[in-house]
């Protein structure tokens, strides 16, 4: 056998044990599917956060408070009572440390808007004005929200916010504000999305429907179907137009509601499906509608239509330890 027949047999070998030890690495230290690493998610009207979920709610016209409940003292709390305001109230919520992020809108009319940032300690003992924008989330330590002026409306004879079109972010007590991207795409139709130490934006209509698109701030683009949107809300849509609403997972279970007879009867069940075994099971029936329900961890937010002017409650996954929190507690 010459010396380079030698060579290349070793060769062979050598990629062979390579090739074995990939394999051997692979079936005991299993790589999570990159699905897993194509997860979005925001703020919402409804958060958890330990034990207690906070929550946005209030009159029928506005979501003018913010409210914990203690899922385990089952205590409910207003935290920041805007009601006597006259604002048309908060927007989705996100929680970081001690603090509540969210957008308050001081407009006193429907037609107009003004948003500011806001913080509040999670007691509700503390609030602060951040910045004039909308739609913060904290991602890697930092505040991103889309920036807005305050302009002088004609039309309203009064002050009212325009979107500058830029995506900014800022330290968390408000301070070291800078732009990061001009926003591809409508402004007014954009969110942002947080994808494990990124920002995402991209258009999504009310009720979570991606475009599709999606940028970082490098303008890099990124086609929605590689990403699932992982948010929390069941929107009730009132008529029901299809007989199961979309699901949305929480944990083992995927949850959905289900209309009471046909189509555009509206939707009055709230069920669950185990994901692995696929059995399916009735948590709760709220015969005069629902108008959303929010998944927080091992409870769930309902708004519904019952009580003739409309509750909110809350109860456990499998259906027990429900509790009415208030009439017209509206998420959204």
């Amino acid at each position: 056998m010459t010396k380079s027949m030698k060579r290349h047999g070793a060769a062979v070998l050598w990629a062979v044990c390579m090739a074995t030890a990939v394999c051997l690495l692979t079936v005991f230290f299993p790589v999570k599917a990159e699905a897993a690493a194509k997860t979005i998610t925001a703020g919402s009207e409804a958060v958890r956060s330990g034990d207690c979920i906070y929550y946005v709610g209030g009159s029928r016209r506005n979501n003018d408070s913010i409210i914990r409940y203690d899922v385990k003292k089952k205590q409910k709390k207003i935290l920041v009572d805007a009601r006597d305001t006259g604002t048309m109230g908060f927007d989705t919520l996100t929680i970081s440390g001690g603090y509540i992020y969210t957008t308050w809108n001081w407009s006193h009319g429907s037609d107009n808007v003004l948003w500011y940032v806001y913080r509040f300690s999670k007691d509700g003992k503390k609030q602060e004005r951040l910045a004039v924008g909308r739609d913060p989330l904290v991602i890697n330590g930092q505040i991103y929200y889309q920036e807005a002026r305050v302009v002088n409306d004609p039309y309203w004879g009064g002050e009212s916010s325009e979107l500058t079109g830029y995506i900014c972010r800022m330290k968390k007590d408000g301070s070291g504000k800078q732009k990061v991207c001009k926003i591809r795409g409508s402004k007014y139709s954009a969110k942002l999305f947080r994808w494990g130490k990124k920002m995402l934006y991209g258009e999504c209509s009310w009720d979570g429907k991606l475009g599709k698109k999606l940028y970082d701030q490098t303008g890099k683009s990124y086609s929605t179907k590689k990403f699932t949107y992982r948010k929390n809300r069941i929107d009730g849509d009132m008529y029901g137009s299809k007989k199961v609403s979309e699901k949305v997972v929480g944990g083992k279970y995927s949850y959905y509601l289900k209309t009471r007879g046909g189509k555009n009867r509206g939707y009055t069940e709230i069920y669950g499906r185990n994901r692995k075994t696929g059995k399916e099971s009735k948590i709760a029936r709220f015969s005069s509608g629902i108008h959303d329900v929010y998944v927080c961890g091992d409870h769930l937010l309902a708004v519904t239509y019952d009580d003739a002017r409309g509750a909110t409650y809350c109860l456990s996954v499998n259906g027990k330890n429900k509790k009415k929190l208030g009439s017209w507690g509206w998420v959204s």
